[in-house]
């Protein structure tokens, strides 16, 4: 059976010298990472693409630019997930939630289960999950609001039914 892990928390990044290091604990679905840069926490374009190569890639191509972030990329191109925006300035993360590449397909997980279902009881209630393509971004889409959404979709269901 083949495990697939789908983190709840963003990607993360490092920088050190020139290079921008991408790593997201946990995920399995990431092919490759998308270096996003620019000179504002909200005008990044994707400058290059790196393979994943393990649990840290070393992306070279930052550049001069003074703000960062990455995508994760599926095996597909679609967009995972996106780290918040780093200030290579001030060597901190700002409060800009990054956003997908321009032109990539956010992926997401369709969920349609109930409350019996979720906590595990022995009704015939069935969950079905099917990951689907869902939309072109114009720069603005971002997944993890997607995916925020589903898990307090969630937790509203399993305190119903407590």
């Amino acid at each position: 059976m083949q495990w697939t892990g789908t983190p709840l928390t963003v990607p993360d990044l490092g920088i050190a010298d020139s290079d921008v290091y991408a790593s997201w604990n946990g995920a399995t679905e990431v092919a490759t990472w998308s270096l996003m840069a620019g000179t504002s926490a909200s005008s990044l374009t994707s400058v290059t693409n790196a393979t994943r190569t393990g649990f840290e890639t070393a992306i070279t191509g930052m550049g001069s630019n003074t703000y960062v972030a990455v995508a994760a990329l599926d095996a597909d191109g679609a967009c995972l997930g996106v780290s918040t925006v780093y200030s290579v300035g001030s060597s901190a993360y700002t409060s800009t939630a990054g956003s997908c590449p321009n032109g990539t397909i956010i992926a997401t997980t369709e969920t349609s289960s109930t409350a019996t279902a979720v906590a595990g009881s022995s009704s015939s209630s069935s969950t079905a999950a099917a990951t689907t393509a869902a939309t072109t971004t114009s720069g603005a889409g971002s997944v993890r609001g997607g995916v925020l959404s589903g898990v307090l979709a969630m937790a509203g269901l399993l305190a119903a039914s407590w």
